[in-house]
């Protein structure tokens, strides 16, 4: 059955001299896994320029359920990406980003919302010229409300702290493994319920930006129903801090 949706370029895996497995996150049929061949000849069919992480795709596809790898009979571009392949710390960031929304989103069905925010969110970030540089840290805050684990900011007051494994503010105890103290738990609030500014994290010092991050990232592994450790961000930190 031949069929069309649109779709992101997620993750990109070498298979044999000249093919490729991609990930691609698709808005009719969530995650797929496409088998593209002879994709790194000079004559290839397909435009190779369209398999990069966090490329905004249309898909026509061979769809069959019964077949895990599925089979692409066209792709172009969903839009124009400007900026993201030309500034290096944009493709780190993308890079960084697509592999949270790999480890994050498994599901092999529609999704309308979440197709629908990662998209514009895609947008949002190759539009940005500067001040991108917290970027995937706001988006990470945004994502884990689809995801479905989105703290309940509501209750949070300043000087509260926050309880990763249990996803909620609390009044500040003693220090603990897993316990956000009250400047990084603000800092969490500020990327939950505020848009993307990079002065909204002023207040933090680099080393709590990092502190801030890693924390994110083992909020998402303590309540993943597939958890993973996501390697790459430690190489991120290094590239984007000076």
């Amino acid at each position: 059955m031949i069929l069309k949706t649109a779709g992101i370029v997620i993750r990109i895996i070498n298979f044999s001299d000249s093919g490729i497995v991609a990930n691609i996150y698709t808005r009719n049929f969530g995650m797929q896994s496409f088998l593209v061949r002879g994709i790194k000849k000079p004559k290839s069919a397909l435009p190779g320029n369209c398999f990069q992480p966090l490329t905004p795709v249309d898909l026509v596809l061979y769809h069959h359920d019964s077949k895990t790898l599925k089979r692409i009979k066209d792709i172009s571009p969903g839009f124009r990406l400007k900026t993201i392949r030309d500034n290096g710390e944009k493709s780190m960031l993308a890079l960084f980003m697509s592999e949270i929304i790999y480890r994050s989103v498994k599901e092999e069905c529609s999704h309308p919302e979440l197709f629908d925010f990662l998209f514009e969110t895609i947008r949002e970030f190759d539009a940005l010229e500067k001040d991108f540089r917290y970027y995937h840290v706001f988006f990470m805050a945004r994502l884990t409300r689809l995801l479905g684990f989105m703290p309940d900011t509501s209750n949070y007051k300043s000087g509260y702290s926050f309880d990763l494994k249990e996803g909620i503010f609390i009044e500040a105890p003693a220090p603990a493994a897993d316990i956000l103290d009250e400047n990084l738990c603000s800092g969490f609030h500020t990327v939950l319920t505020k848009p993307y500014r990079l002065n909204n994290l002023d207040a933090l010092s680099p080393v709590q930006r990092k502190n801030l991050l890693d924390a994110i990232i083992r909020f998402y592994e303590l309540h993943l129903d597939h958890p993973a450790s996501i390697r790459s961000h430690r190489v991120l930190l290094d590239v984007l801090e000076p």
